[in-house]
């Protein structure tokens, strides 16, 4: 090669073809293209720095050299980007300040201030001739394909379990412990937090997904999809939950809450529910299956198959297969198959079944009663 005050040592079939202060130590059939200050050190045999200046690929672990192998590993270009300690097969392709560390088979693309993160909390005995003492590695295939100080992993110490996971851009979007398949499209600080799988947040800012599979957020800010239990097996991170936030803000679905909906609005809360849909502000829906809120400050409490379709302030409790159609500060409660149709300060409190009020203002059923008005 060429260049000025570069380095090969107890390297074999080493080559730098260009550039100033590269070196290639301890690691054969090793390539520098060319650039400034590039290093390719032991145990990452069969790597590539293409060019630009002061990226690096070593075996460093926690500052120590011969902490795992990060061999095969390709950096193309950018400015002080890093591929470190147990992550063979790993690529970055460009930018700035980037790096993969104890993650396998992981890639950067570009932006500033990215990282992958896997697994740092290694058998302190292990060494770059014993690859087995760690075992397998706990983070594998993970992308950020741009943006800047994203993060698939934590920096802090511990054991994690990431696969498969994608940031495509946006900023400071992190996924964290034991996630796999789940992915961040843009944004800004949103999360997908701890044992979720096949999740997805297409954008916005400050969402959240914290233990759910097959959940996603829209967009929107603020909004939570968050779930109560776990199963840590195989393929089960998060419950099968299948959970949707479409847009708005500060809108929650939790509490072991399956396959619901928040369509829009803000400041909706929607907590063990199966198959029940939020539209509109500030509703509530608590132990609601297969229900519908639509309004403002309407809740269903403990109901199955009722619905409040408009209004606001509406309440059903414990009044499976009832409804409110329309109106304010209208309760429903007790009332199997009852139905308030619309007016205000209606009342059916009763605990018989198929009562209706049909309008006007301040109608009450009471105690065991079966009445239409």
């Amino acid at each position: 090669g060429g260049g000025d005050v570069n380095r090969i040592q107890h390297a074999k079939f080493g080559f730098i073809g260009g550039g100033s202060d590269g070196i290639i130590s301890g690691s054969d059939l090793s390539f520098i293209g060319g650039g400034i200050g590039n290093e390719i050190f032991s145990a990452s045999k069969y790597s590539v720095i293409g060019g630009g200046q002061n990226n690096e690929i070593n075996n460093l672990h926690n500052g120590t050299h011969g902490r795992g192998k990060a061999e095969y590993s390709t950096i193309a270009g950018g400015a002080s980007n890093e591929i470190l300690a147990h992550s063979r097969f790993s690529s970055i392709l460009g930018g700035d300040q980037h790096q993969i560390s104890a993650s396998h088979t992981s890639v950067v693309g570009g932006g500033k201030n990215n990282i992958i993160q896997g697994n740092q909390n290694q058998d302190s005995t292990h060494n770059a001739s014993n690859e087995s003492s760690f075992g397998a590695p706990r983070s594998i295939e993970n992308t950020i394909a741009g943006g800047g100080g994203n993060a698939i992993g934590r920096l802090t110490t511990g054991k994690t379990s990431l696969l498969g996971n994608t940031i495509a851009g946006g900023s400071s979007n992190h996924i964290y412990d034991d996630t796999i398949y789940s992915s961040i499209l843009g944004g800004d600080e949103n999360n997908i937090i701890e044992s979720s799988s096949f999740a997805t947040i297409l954008g916005g800012q400050e969402n959240d997904i914290f233990i759910s599979k097959y959940s996603l957020i829209a967009g929107g800010s603020h909004n939570r999809i968050v779930h109560g239990t776990a199963d840590h097996t195989g393929n089960n991170r998060g419950v099968e939950n299948a959970n949707v936030i479409l847009n708005g803000t500060q809108n929650t679905i939790a509490s072991e809450s399956i396959y619901s909906i928040i369509l829009n609005g803000f400041d909706n809360e929607l907590v063990k529910g199966e198959a029940t849909s939020i539209v509109g502000h500030q509703n509530e829906t608590h132990d609601a299956n297969f229900s519908l809120v639509v309004g403002r400050y309407n809740k269903t409490l403990n109901v199955d198959y009722g619905g409040i379709n408009s209004g606001y302030t509406n309440t059903i409790s414990s009044s499976d297969y009832g409804g409110i159609l329309a109106g304010g500060d209208n309760v429903l409660k007790n009332g199997e198959y009852s139905i308030i149709a619309g007016g205000q300060d209606n009342h059916i409190e009763s605990t018989a079944a198929y009562n209706g009020i049909f309008g006007g203002e301040n109608n009450h059923i009471g105690s065991t009663l079966t009445d239409t008005f």
